[in-house]
C-alpha cells in the first residue's frame, strides 16, 4: 500500500477516537511534521541540483521524447498543489487582505512551508556572520486554512539556511480553501488530484509536465492537502490568526438588505443601460468566495439564455469606483458547487 495512503488510513482511525479538541492537535501535530519534511526535502534537491540550471525528464507514451525542466521548481507550482491545481482556485476560495506587513509570525506560531528562490546573483564575498540568524524575511507569507499554515514565497537557499523559528515572516493575505475540498480530492495511488463528482484527472493549463513530475518528487504535498480537508469543522480549536482571518472575511462580507438592494438597483440601472433583460428577483448573492474587500460583490444573474457572473463595486460601501464587471468563472465556480440559481 501507498505509503502516505496507509499514514493517512492511520491517522484516521486515531481521530474517530478522539473529542474535537485531540482531534484538531493531532492534525495539527502531523500537518506541522509534514511541512517540515517538505521543507527539508526542498532543501535538499534545490542542493543535489544546485549546479544544474535543468533537468532532463522523459514525457508521453511508448515513445517518450526527451524534455528539459527547471531544476528550481516555481513556488507559485507548490502553491497551487494545496489548491488541487484548481484553474478555478480565485473563484472557489475566498481570500482577504492582513494589511501591509502589520502582522508578522514565526514557526513558533505556525508550521510555514519554504520555497526556494533561483539564484541568480552571485554570492562570492557575502560574510557568512552577515547571513546568519536572519531575523526577518524578505518576501512575505500568506495564511491557509483549512490546512493552518503559512505559505512563504521563498528565498535564496543560503538564505533559508539562515532562518531559524524567530525569523519574522510578515503576512499579506489570508485564504479560505474550504471550498475547494468540496471539488477535488488527492488519489494516493497514482499521486494525481481528481474531481470528486466524476473522478476524472485534474489536467489543465496549471497542470504541465513540470507540474506532473515535481508532484511525483514530493507526493507530500498531496498528502498535506488531505490532511487540510480533516480540519475543517475544527476552526474553534484552530490558530487564533486563522480563526482571525476568518471572522475578517466573515464580517466583511455581511450584508443587510438596505445594501444589497443598493447594489441590486445599481446593476438593474446598469442592464437597462446595456438592454439586459434581467427580473431582479432571478439575482443571486455570493457569499465567501473570491476577493473579499469592502465595497466588493459578487453575484449570480440569470437571463433567460443564460446565467452571468457579474462583479460589482460601489464607492458608497468603500470601493475605489462603481463599476459592473462580467466575469464568467463565477457562474463556473457556482456550477461545480452546485450553487447556480
Amino acid at each position: 500500500m501507498n505509503y502516505y495512503l496507509q499514514r493517512m488510513n492511520e491517522i484516521k482511525r486515531k481521530l474517530s477516537l478522539s473529542n474535537k479538541e485531540l482531534k484538531a492537535e493531532t492534525i495539527s501535530q502531523e500537518i506541522s511534521k509534514t511541512v517540515q519534511m517538505i521543507n527539508e526535502r526542498m532543501l535538499e534537491f534545490i542542493s543535489e541540483n544546485i549546479n544544474s540550471e535543468n533537468i532532463t525528464i522523459r514525457e508521453g507514451g511508448i515513445f517518450k521524447k526527451k524534455k528539459k525542466i527547471s531544476s528550481y521548481p516555481d513556488p507559485r507550482m507548490f502553491a497551487n498543489f494545496l489548491t488541487a491545481n484548481s484553474d478555478l482556485e480565485y473563484y472557489l476560495s475566498a481570500s482577504v487582505s492582513m494589511g501591509h506587513r502589520e502582522l508578522f509570525i514565526t514557526e513558533k506560531d505556525l508550521p510555514i512551508i519554504k520555497t526556494v528562490l533561483r539564484e541568480f546573483r552571485t554570492t562570492i564575498g557575502f560574510d557568512d556572520k552577515d547571513r546568519s540568524n536572519i531575523e526577518c524575511a524578505d518576501n512575505n507569507l500568506c495564511l491557509i486554512y483549512p490546512l493552518n499554515i503559512g505559505f512563504f514565497f521563498g528565498d535564496y537557499l543560503d538564505n533559508l539556511k539562515c532562518y531559524t523559528e524567530n525569523t519574522k515572516f510578515h503576512i499579506s493575505d489570508f485564504y479560505d480553501y474550504s471550498n475547494i475540498y468540496k471539488i477535488y480530492y488527492y488519489d494516493f495511488e497514482l499521486n494525481k488530484f481528481r474531481h470528486i463528482e466524476n473522478n476524472e484527472i485534474v489536467d489543465n493549463e496549471r497542470m504541465r509536465e513540470e507540474d506532473r513530475y515535481y508532484l511525483e518528487i514530493f507526493p507530500e504535498f498531496g498528502y498535506l492537502f488531505e490532511l487540510g480537508r480533516l480540519n475543517i469543522g475544527l476552526e474553534e480549536y484552530g490558530p487564533n490568526i486563522i480563526r482571525n482571518g476568518l471572522t475578517k472575511i466573515e464580517k466583511i462580507n455581511h450584508i443587510d438588505n438596505l445594501e444589497l438592494a443598493d447594489y441590486i438597483q445599481y446593476m438593474m440601472v446598469g442592464f437597462s443601460e446595456r438592454n439586459h433583460d434581467v427580473n431582479q428577483n432571478n439575482i443571486k448573492l455570493i457569499r465567501n468566495r473570491g476577493w473579499t474587500k469592502e465595497g466588493t460583490r459578487y453575484f449570480l444573474v440569470k437571463k433567460i439564455d443564460r446565467t452571468m457572473g457579474i462583479q460589482v463595486t460601489l464607492e458608497k460601501y468603500g470601493s475605489d469606483s462603481n463599476s459592473i464587471i462580467w466575469d464568467d468563472p463565477i457562474v463556473e465556480a457556482s456550477e461545480k458547487l452546485n450553487e447556480l440559481i
